[in-house]
């Protein structure tokens, strides 16, 4: 059986930005359409996304190291029971997220988009960003008087 993109969209959709579980996805395109999709068709609609999103996300990553001002920050998150890092570097309307399981200078280097960056950081005054020869501002949501 073939599947339109429009319900391979919706597949991605629901898996990559609701976060549902494939199988749960599979379900929910069972009941409400009738659609017996496998997990493994899912997985298949989600890489071919990630390649035809390829050039849009590099061009938002260049993009980001053009800014005269972008932020950083980063939050954990669970990920198969593991801690991971969300690195986020980010304008008023661009965003690039990194996941990576370290949340120091290796995570940093290896999103890749601070050490080629010449604008303003603005950040949280965290060691780490402060390594990059750029200009460093520091985030009012972080700074209290002691």
């Amino acid at each position: 059986m073939q599947y339109g993109p429009g319900v391979l969209t919706f597949a991605v959709y629901m898996t990559q930005y609701q976060l549902l579980p494939y199988q749960r996805t599979t379900g929910v395109l069972n009941e409400l359409a009738g659609l017996a999709i496998s997990p493994g068709t899912l997985q298949r609609a989600v890489r071919v996304a990630a390649t035809r999103l390829r050039a849009p996300v590099n061009a938002i990553r260049d993009a980001l190291v053009a800014a005269p001002v972008v932020h950083a920050d980063e939050t954990g998150r669970c990920v198969n029971g593991n801690l991971y890092w969300l690195h986020v570097l980010s304008t008023d309307r661009l965003t690039a997220y990194f996941p990576h399981p370290k949340r120091g200078a290796e995570a940093l280097d290896a999103f890749g988009l601070l050490a080629p960056f010449a604008g303003v950081l603005v950040h949280d005054h965290w060691s780490a960003c402060q390594r990059y020869p750029c200009w460093h501002a520091f985030c009012n949501a972080h700074i209290y008087m002691s």
